[in-house]
């Protein structure tokens, strides 16, 4: 199954599984922006986001920071699947970004360290040990699959054999992101 496949099949099974929470008769506050810490590439690296929902679905958002070689940066959307009266203190998502998604750093030849950029998509849940109510902030984790172009591998092939840099580590199909976003306001 191709990782495109995979991934959406994912995404229904959260969006189904989660959009069937219970009705609360109290109202609860959706948080509007929140400013995160942590690392992959939705932080930029090791890195801060801000986020901001302009829809009580969707929002945008901005990552940077420290990606191995140098600065990392991603912006993108945030599709969260999301009730008004929903109980639960989890919310799966989906998002699709632009900015780096791949730091091939070498050791004592930082000339040869390069970072590429391209589109990136991915699903995930934010949750929060709190109810909905009571959050001040909420745990994100995504599962993201970078949409690398030829070049990377080609650059790799060409370290291999002009310059006789050998990896240590594999490069992954998917990678992960993870952080805490503390909310600035709610609506």
């Amino acid at each position: 199954m191709s990782p495109l496949r995979f991934l959406l099949l994912i995404i229904f099974v959260l969006l189904s599984f989660f959009s069937r929470g219970q009705n609360d008769p109290e109202k609860i506050k959706l948080d509007r922006a929140s400013f995160g810490l942590g690392m992959g590439q939705v932080y930029g690296g090791f890195g801060a986001n801000f986020l901001t929902y302009p829809n009580k679905n969707f929002g945008l958002f901005i990552g940077g920071g420290y990606a191995i070689v140098n600065f990392g940066f991603n912006v993108g959307v945030k599709a969260r699947v999301i009730s008004n009266y929903k109980k639960s203190s989890i919310s799966p998502f989906a998002t699709f970004m632009y900015g780096y998604h791949t730091a091939i750093d070498i050791q004592g030849a930082s000339g040869l360290s390069k970072m590429f950029y391209g589109f990136t998509f991915g699903v995930g849940l934010d949750f929060s040990f709190r109810n909905s109510v009571q959050r001040k902030g909420y745990w994100s984790f995504a599962i993201l699959i970078p949409k690398r172009s030829d070049e990377v591998d080609e650059y790799i092939d060409e370290l291999k054999t002009k310059h006789g840099v050998r990896f240590s580590n594999a490069r992954s199909a998917a990678t992960i992101s993870l952080g805490y976003n503390f909310i600035i306001t709610k609506k």
